[in-house]
């Protein structure tokens, strides 16, 4: 019992800390001259009076809240709430923010002890950036090769990592994904890709994979956790199947990952 009541306090001592973090840093220190938020705001067209009202009138209808028009009632309103406040620094970043904003917001997101962050958007300097959960560096690490090479790997990495993830997506993304990358590597000449069929085939005869990967050993273990993919895929879409958990997902997201990032590093040596 004394320990439930410890973890207990610890938690709301942490939510007080977040709390007055992102008041602090959002609301400029109780009016202190802005704060990240504001001054993205103020700096864009959305100063304007009425573009703002359209902008309010936007978030009460996704919302479903009675947002305040009043930019100092609006921030107090928004840094009440931490989860609301999330939404609406994913809004912002999603429409305005320029990449060069996002240091500093990462800083502010660092310290308060939260789990996001916010990543750029590769195709646009300004605006598509989104929040997403921290992950240790080195599997970040990873994540932006791939990203180099396979942008679409991008919105699989949000649907497992973002702020509203979808593991379901996660899963058949990683299937279709691995799919169209090993048909059109080992199998160009299949019209019709299915990942189960293309992994017995390499188990039979890995010469191909051992070809491209030659650096690499182990193959039998590697075609294993891919034969996985198809698996949850059937278990978790397919009549009263259950949905996929950010468990099996993130273990399909990260096995697709390090087998393309194997092939990355194979063609760039």
């Amino acid at each position: 019992k004394k320990k439930r009541i410890k973890r207990k306090k610890k938690r709301k001592k942490k939510r007080e800390k977040e709390k007055n973090f992102f008041f602090l840093y959002y609301r400029g220190g109780g009016g202190g001259g802005g704060g990240w938020l504001e001054s993205i705001i103020y700096r864009s067209e959305m100063g304007d009076s009425d573009v703002w009202r359209i902008v309010v009138g936007r978030l009460r209808a996704e919302m479903r809240e009675e947002i305040p028009y009043s930019m100092a009632h609006f921030m107090d309103f928004v840094c009440s709430d931490n989860d609301r406040l999330l939404y609406i620094i994913q809004f912002f970043i999603d429409i305005i923010a320029d990449e060069s904003d996002l240091p500093e917001l990462n800083c502010y997101l660092r310290e308060s002890g939260t789990c996001w962050e916010a990543k750029a958007n590769s195709k646009s300097n300004r605006g598509g950036h989104n929040l997403c959960r921290r992950v240790p560096l080195e599997k970040q690490e990873v994540a932006d090769r791939v990203f180099g090479v396979h942008d679409e790997f991008r919105d699989v990495w949000m649907h497992c990592y973002g702020l509203n993830p979808d593991y379901n997506k996660v899963v058949q993304e990683c299937q279709n994904l691995l799919e169209k990358f090993i048909k059109d590597k080992y199998f160009p000449n299949d019209d019709k890709p299915q990942l189960g069929k293309f992994l017995g085939n390499i188990k039979v005869n890995p010469t191909k994979l051992q070809e491209a990967l030659p650096e690499f050993i182990g193959y039998e273990p590697l075609v294993d956790l891919l034969a996985n993919v198809p698996k949850y895929r059937g278990v978790h879409t397919a009549g009263s199947g259950k949905n996929s958990n950010r468990s099996n997902a993130e273990a399909i997201l990260l096995t697709t990952m390090y087998f393309l990032d194997l092939h990355n590093i194979s063609a760039a040596s």
